[in-house]
C-alpha cells in the first residue's frame, strides 16, 4: 500500500510525466489524466512493479499514447461519443418540413 501511494505521488509530481501531457490537446488533458489514474489504480500490482523497477515513466507514456492516439481505445470512444452527442443534439432534423419552413421564414 505504501509503495502504491508513493508511485501515485510520483506520477502526480513528475515533471517528465507532466511534459508527456503537452503532446495532448489542452481540452483533453484533464480528462486523459483522470482516465490515466483510473487505469493505474485498477492494476496496483503493475503500478508498484513499474515504480519499483524504474519503468513507470515508460508505462505512463504507453498508456497515454495508446489511449489518446488509438481510434478504438475506451478513452477515445468516450470523448468521441461525447463530442458526437454534443454536436448532433444541436442539429435540427431537416426532414421536418414545418421546422424547415419556419427556419426559412425567420
Amino acid at each position: 500500500m505504501k509503495e502504491r501511494n508513493e508511485a501515485i505521488i510520483y506520477v502526480h509530481n513528475s515533471q517528465t510525466i507532466k511534459n508527456m501531457f503537452l503532446k495532448v490537446k489542452p481540452c483533453d488533458r484533464d480528462e486523459l489524466r483522470s482516465y490515466l489514474y483510473e487505469i493505474l489504480l485498477e492494476k496496483p500490482d503493475r503500478l508498484v512493479k513499474a515504480y519499483s523497477e524504474g519503468w513507470l515513466d515508460f508505462l505512463i507514456w504507453r498508456i497515454i499514447d495508446n489511449q489518446y492516439n488509438s481510434t478504438t481505445s475506451p478513452f477515445k470512444r468516450k470523448i468521441k461519443g461525447y463530442l458526437e452527442q454534443e454536436i448532433t443534439s444541436d442539429i435540427p432534423d431537416v426532414r421536418d418540413e414545418e421546422l424547415v419552413a419556419e427556419m426559412w421564414l425567420s
